[in-house]
């Protein structure tokens, strides 16, 4: 299939301009006080939501 029309630059840049990428947003342990990610157990000490809920690592 051949598209019916062609798309112009600027018609395509508006499109692509919301692609970009983004930060990521980096909060600080409550217990530990090292960086993680929003929703995800601390990668230092396993705590999420104030629980431990994977083992730390060594």
């Amino acid at each position: 299939m051949v598209p019916a029309k062609r798309n112009s630059k600027s018609k395509s840049r508006r499109r692509r301009a919301n692609q970009a990428l983004e930060k990521k947003h980096i909060l600080v342990c409550q217990d530990c006080r090292g960086p993680r990610l929003p929703h995800k157990a601390c990668p230092q000490c396993g705590v999420y939501n104030k629980r431990t809920v994977k083992a730390a690592k060594v």
